[in-house]
């Protein structure tokens, strides 16, 4: 299946309440899942909004989609087919339309790079008139998304001549005049259409490839000044979006923020 496409891990019917959709990192360097987490210490899933967000809100339609990304060229396979974040999100974006996403109010629910292409792609559906997708958005869910760039990706620049940083990691740096553009658009269209946010930011540094550590996403970067913001003073880069269990403050705070989305007074 091509990596792109939505894949259903709930089964729904015409009553859906709403639909929840999370945008992965492809990415294995971790030899984890973004989503993979324990409850109780000894029981694994792979992917919590489907193990347990389906349990304990059966009306919902929860979707997975994977994009791949690498801190450098060194880790990519494919050195000259690396996508720009505008490319990444329209293939999502059209893969998204095609499985019906924007027929019914949904939620998007994004880890770092993942977070940025949930924006373009709101960006992207409002300059192509894709009038459902964008009327029935009602929140997004961002775990530690660099909106104004990250210092991991400033780094990688100036030290371009060691590690050799892929485009999507460059269009990263701090102060990217593409950030900052994105993110007004961003801003602007969800002001306008009362869309909510919930944001949680990593509070711990994360070890990286080379013997590194580093905040990969400054918690000033991580705000995007809009809707709710959580610093997750334990969690890294990497677990922030792994709940240990559905006591974690992180898995409550995001059950009840999509319960609150998919029972708003936009029509269901």
């Amino acid at each position: 299946m091509n990596k792109n496409t939505p894949t259903t891990t709930t089964t729904t019917t015409a009553a859906t309440a709403a639909t929840t959709t999370t945008i992965n990192n492809n990415n294995n360097n971790h030899n984890n899942n973004d989503v993979c987490v324990s409850e109780n210490g000894d029981k694994l899933t792979n992917c919590w909004p489907r193990d347990w967000l389906a349990a304990d809100q059966s009306d919902l339609r929860i979707l997975s989609v994977d994009y791949d990304t690498q801190l450098t060229h060194w880790m990519s396979n494919n050195r000259f087919e690396r996508k720009t974040l505008k490319e990444q999100s329209l293939l999502l974006l059209d893969s998204l339309v095609r499985a019906g996403v924007g027929a019914r109010p949904f939620v998007l629910v994004g880890h770092s790079m993942g977070g940025l292409i949930a924006k373009q792609m709101l960006i992207e559906a409002n300059e192509r008139n894709y009038k459902d997708f964008v009327d029935n958005i009602s929140g997004l869910v961002f775990f530690s998304v660099p909106h104004k760039g990250s210092s991991l990706a400033t780094y990688s620049r100036s030290a371009s001549y060691i590690l050799h940083p892929t485009d999507e990691i460059l269009q990263l740096v701090e102060g990217s005049g593409l950030l900052e553009d994105m993110h007004n658009k961003f801003t602007q269209l969800v002001v306008s259409r009362q869309i909510k946010l919930l944001s949680f930011t990593e509070g711990e540094v994360t070890n990286l490839p080379f013997k590194m550590k580093a905040k990969i996403v400054s918690e000033v970067s991580s705000d995007p000044g809009l809707g709710e913001f959580y610093i997750m003073k334990d969690l890294n880069h990497i677990n922030i979006c792994k709940p240990a269990s559905k006591k974690s403050q992180i898995y409550i705070r995001t059950r009840e923020f999509i319960r609150s989305c998919a029972y708003k007074d936009k029509a269901i």
